[in-house]
């Protein structure tokens, strides 16, 4: 109580700086102290609101904080920087289009409105925006707008060509026409969508999902490729954060390089190509893209069968300052290895952020020598995700698959590392696992988990100014069902070099809900 009341003694400003950085269960703890302090907290713990039915109680809480927010005499719309409504489970359950209106009007200090609501945005409610608050930041949130045998919703063209626009997650719908020249055609909302999008001369941030629903189509939808047909004059927003499913889109020869004309790639800071990296678009985009920090793209059977395609790729990089966060995904672990190389030796000085997700039947995972050139190379790590091998001995009369000592003895060489995540995938002769009388098997968690916190134990000594925040460590198993063992030791406090562990046991199927022989204890 004394250091509440000596918290309390503390200039007002000060005070106010101190609940400006605390967290929001602090923030909610403080606010029991007295009416001052409920008053004092609710400026920060009410800065971001947001609307939604997913809580039980919500039919009450949502009536209530509008009503609270158009009272114009009330001090919470002031407080109010963000407004997100949605998402709604049940569309009926958002404030009427006149009451939201209101409430945008009051919030004297909002600077972001995030619409994540299937439908279209009320025209009055946009109004409202643009009238009373033109400088805040309009973002939409939308995924599931039309549904299998549900009517269909058009694009928000009216809030897509707004100049509030700032952000946009957007589903775009297409569906099969013909099979023209041996390739499908569609007909798609893209072509719609992106005329709304050229007079959004604000929008910095684009995610372009897609999905093919039969039975929707609309007369104003257009024929051909599923992308978005720039004409010549077309001037599109320059974006700075960019993310397509490129499974929905068609990165055309003649597409890619009318894009690459009709917007001004010179700010893209975040490239998100999912698990692809579209030739055509690589090459169009060559040398336009110097400020881009973050790439996530997937390695392609080509890089190993076309020398064309992998010459394309690596000029692509070449043409890039510096990246700082790279994530890629790979079917086979040598595709990694032939791009690793080109890629530590432009970017290493750079390099925070590395994610490397290859499958669990990848015929290549890394190894000792994978780490030390990634050390060499990347001294500046911050954050890695790797899948490693596991080291076979090999006797006479046994095989066994060995935790690889050497492996993450290198990992303690990068002195910046925050977050560590590596996964193993367990065979018969990992000697965490052990066999059932069915033929299954499980892990012997005690011993899997001293595994993982020797590991963290071992990284956070290697230095005394260590910022190591946590080590993720997954073993994987596929039969007789894929199971996944997941830990991860989460550091409390640096200075007291205290931990914390967290355990996730996926256990899909019934088979693996068997008792240890051996005892829980056993330790091979």
């Amino acid at each position: 109580m004394a250091a509440k009341l000596e918290l309390l003694d503390l200039p007002l400003i000060i005070l106010q700086l101190i609940i400006e950085n605390a967290d929001r269960q602090d923030i909610k703890s403080f606010r029991l102290v007295s009416r001052t302090c409920r008053h004092l907290g609710e400026r920060v713990l009410f800065r971001s609101l947001k609307i939604h039915d997913r809580d039980p109680h919500s039919e009450t809480i949502i009536p209530y904080i509008c009503n609270r927010i158009c009272d114009s005499g009330d001090s919470l719309p002031r407080n109010i920087h963000h407004l997100q409504v949605g998402p709604l489970e049940d569309d009926s359950n958002y404030p009427e289009a006149e009451v939201l209106a209101h409430m945008i009007q009051n919030m004297r200090g909002l600077r972001n409105f995030t619409w994540h609501v299937r439908f279209a945005i009320p025209l009055v409610v946009l109004d409202s925006l643009s009238a009373n608050r033109p400088a805040a930041r309009l973002h939409i949130i939308n995924w599931c707008r039309n549904e299998q045998g549900r009517p269909y919703i058009p694009p928000d063209t009216q809030a897509l060509s707004s100049l509030q626009l700032y952000s946009l997650d957007y589903t775009a719908y297409a569906e099969p026409k013909d099979i023209l020249w041996g390739r499908r055609t569609f007909i798609s909302e893209l072509p719609t969508i992106k005329d709304a999008l050229l007079q959004a001369k604000n929008l910095k941030s684009l995610a372009l999902r897609g999905e093919v629903i039969k039975g929707i189509r609309q007369d104003s939808w257009s024929v051909g490729d599923r992308n978005m047909d720039f004409r010549p004059e077309d001037r599109f927003p320059a974006l700075e954060a960019l993310s397509v499913e490129i499974d929905h889109y068609d990165f055309t020869r003649e597409h890619c390089p009318k894009w690459a004309k009709a917007m001004d790639w010179s700010m893209l800071r975040n490239l998100n190509l999912e698990r692809g990296a579209p030739e055509n678009l690589l090459e169009a985009l060559t040398g336009k893209l110097p400020q881009l920090k973050s790439l996530t793209f997937g390695l392609e059977l080509l890089f190993l069968l076309d020398l064309g395609y992998y010459n394309k790729f690596e000029a692509f990089l070449n043409g890039i300052v510096g990246l700082e966060k790279v994530v890629a995904a790979s079917p086979i672990g040598v595709l990694w290895s032939r791009i690793a190389l080109p890629l530590y030796t432009k970017h290493g000085h750079s390099l925070k952020l590395l994610h490397v997700k290859c499958s669990s039947d990848t015929d290549r995972a890394w190894e000792e020598a994978d780490v030390r050139t990634l050390v060499e190379l990347c001294p500046g790590i911050e954050d890695l995700s790797l899948r490693a091998a596991l080291i076979e001995n090999v006797s006479r009369d046994r095989r066994e698959s060995a935790w690889p000592e050497a492996t993450t003895a290198a990992l303690l060489n990068l002195n910046h590392l925050r977050n560590l995540e590596i996964y193993f995938d367990a065979d018969e002769n990992i000697l965490e696992y052990t066999y059932s009388e069915g033929g299954g098997k499980f892990i012997v968690e005690e011993a899997a988990e001293r595994r993982v916190v020797q590991l963290y134990e071992q990284l956070m000594d290697s230095r005394e100014d260590s910022v190591l925040e946590s080590v993720t460590v997954r073993f994987t198993a596929s039969y007789p069902a894929i199971k996944e063992w997941v830990f991860r030791v989460i550091t409390a406090s640096h200075l007291k070099r205290t931990f914390d562990i967290q355990r996730d046991f996926t256990n899909p199927y019934v088979e693996w809900d068997i008792v240890n022989p051996l005892g829980r204890n056993y330790d091979p």
